[in-house]
């Protein structure tokens, strides 16, 4: 269970999740496909949260997956932003001018 996203070139990228129920309690686990945990959460009705990482994409494949840690996660929304710190940089390691 969870998100392929395909046709992803090589690089760094920003992987985004926001997670949340207005009217019910909520629980989620996202991870990135180096296993690093986005967002492990469980709220009440009302309450938000989001979570983040960054994931360098090395692998010949052009696609790879966010994987769910939890049966019946809830993910309101996500974002991937591919992320370029320097021309010089094979890898970021961060959003920032040299972070490689």
């Amino acid at each position: 269970e969870g998100f392929t996203l395909a046709n992803v070139p090589l690089g760094s990228f920003i992987i985004q999740v926001q997670a949340g129920d207005s009217d019910a309690p909520w629980s989620t686990c996202l991870k990135d496909p180096a296993g690093v945990t986005l967002l492990d959460r469980s709220e009440s009705a009302g309450i938000y949260a989001a979570g983040y990482s960054i994931y360098h994409h090395q692998s010949l494949s052009t696609s790879f997956q966010l994987s769910s840690c939890r049966v019946n996660s809830v993910v309101n929304s996500w974002e991937i932003t591919r992320i370029t710190c320097h021309s010089t940089c094979a890898f970021c390691t961060g959003a920032a001018e040299n972070q490689c």
